[in-house]
């Protein structure tokens, strides 16, 4: 059994951590065990920037650990308003102790020709309209919505030149396994590519024409920033988190929640008409950069609180 210091012990080297801490900004809603460490003598404030919703909470945390978070944080951050009515209507935290704080990401940097040329032959990508998406593989995530997706858009049209392309795909994972498996069994071929994660998201986002967010649940994705920093749409699901908030009409398309057909039929219209993908990818583009590129409204949004 591995050998751990006694609670007092820990509370005590917290304590002197803590000492002249005025805030304890935690980053997720699933800190509670530490939050009940540090708590005891500590007399400043707890803030915690949730970016959970349901399904997160209960695969990543415990019932106890998340009471915890909600009875000793004095104040909650969330990106989105997916997140505060989670947290407003099922967790019931008071309104007016939720505040909203934006995800700040950098620019993408400018990728050469020859750099993303060489990306794509490295990576097997060799069409022209390439649907990407990004994330670990698995049912959350939907990879199995993607694959879907991806036979209904080649039964449609079946001479398009489209590829769809996964970057996260960890080889031997079991999910991984599967979804290769179905991918041979549907006959895709070279069309659907799963690419290990690496360090070349920029590289990936600017490869690809439109993003597709097949996830069941998603707080409020990074992905849909990084691939708007890169001028990229996203075609994604209502319900299923906080993206919509930000594609809208105009950055993006939103269809019904695992409503496949809807979904498809989003590819092919970007696929079809291009000028409208194109007006998408300006909105998106412009609009990451007024909300998440912005590091004085970042600090207008939190310095207030923190003080």
């Amino acid at each position: 059994m591995k050998w751990r210091l006694p609670v007092w012990h820990r509370r005590y080297r917290l304590q002197k951590i803590l000492q002249g801490v005025d805030v304890v900004f935690s980053n997720t809603i699933t800190n509670g065990a530490l939050l009940r460490e540090i708590k005891p003598g500590f007399r400043g404030r707890i803030i915690s920037y949730v970016h959970e919703l349901d399904m997160a909470c209960r695969f990543f945390s415990t019932p106890r650990d998340l009471e915890t978070t909600l009875e000793l944080t004095d104040h909650f951050f969330v990106p989105c308003e997916a997140v505060k009515t989670f947290l407003v209507n099922r967790k019931k935290v008071p309104a007016h102790k939720v505040s909203l704080l934006h995800y700040y990401i950098p620019a993408l940097p400018v990728v050469p020709q020859e750099q993303l040329h060489r990306f794509c032959e490295l990576s097997g990508i060799i069409e022209d309209f390439v649907v990407g998406a990004i994330g670990t593989v698995d049912w959350r995530k939907g990879i199995d919505v993607f694959i879907s997706v991806a036979i209904r858009v080649f039964h449609k049209i079946p001479g398009a030149g489209i590829q769809f392309v996964w970057m996260g795909a960890e080889e031997g994972k079991d999910e991984v396994i599967k979804a290769l498996s179905d991918l041979e069994k549907a006959g895709l071929g070279d069309r659907v590519v799963l690419l290990p994660q690496s360090g070349a998201n920029y590289q990936f986002f600017n490869s690809i024409d439109m993003l597709l967010l097949s996830s069941r649940e998603d707080p409020y994705p990074l992905v849909v920033l990084e691939a708007a920093s890169a001028g990229v749409p996203t075609i994604c699901f209502d319900k299923a988190g906080g993206a919509p908030e930000f594609v809208g009409d105009q950055c993006g398309t939103v269809v019904p929640y695992l409503n496949i057909e809807a979904m498809t039929d989003g590819v092919v219209n970007y696929y079809r008409d291009r000028d409208i993908m194109l007006s998408h990818s300006d909105a998106a583009l412009k609009k990451v950069n007024t909300k998440h590129q912005s590091k004085d409204l970042i600090l207008c949004q939190i310095i207030p609180l923190i003080n």
